[in-house]
């Protein structure tokens, strides 16, 4: 009976090998279905109406503004929640913070953060060459992204 319990054993870890390989087959089907829906649809885009470009590019920059936004304000509120309760813990006697040494990394990461940063990418000249191909659409787009940032 030994050997009955060990084959059970490896059929539920080929089996979890297995539902691990399909599930990453999907993935990769879902990226590439995505990329490719992505693709088509900004090509429908450019050959339409300049009208209907604008619009396109204001409610997508008006739906990424509001989204940037929210999620900026979520952001500076954790940091300034984390901030605060570090300052009344030390000041409470719970936690010894050095704060120069926090100051002083703060600003090297700052001065040397502006220095690491590559110059161009191929996602930088994507996007140049995008904008420049689809100028309704971007300027549609930086409106719309300003508008969004005003609603939230």
């Amino acid at each position: 009976m030994p050997g009955l319990a060990k084959h059970g054993n490896e059929d539920k870890h080929s089996s979890s090998k297995k539902e691990d390989c399909d599930l990453e087959k999907t993935m990769d089907k879902i990226v590439e279905d995505s990329k490719s829906a992505l693709a088509t649809f900004l090509q429908d885009v450019h050959g339409s109406s300049p009208m209907k470009q604008i619009l396109i590019g204001t409610g997508t920059g008006c739906a990424s503004g509001y989204m940037v936004m929210r999620m900026g304000k979520l952001a500076a509120f954790a940091i300034g929640g984390t901030t605060l309760v570090l300052l009344v813990a030390s000041q409470k006697g719970y936690i010894h913070v050095n704060w120069k040494q926090v100051t002083d990394a703060v600003s090297d990461t700052i001065r040397n953060g502006a220095t690491s940063i590559p110059r161009e990418t191929t996602i930088t000249r994507k996007i140049t060459k995008f904008a420049g191909e689809n100028m309704l659409l971007t300027v549609g787009f930086l409106g719309g992204f300003f508008l969004g940032m005003s609603f939230s």
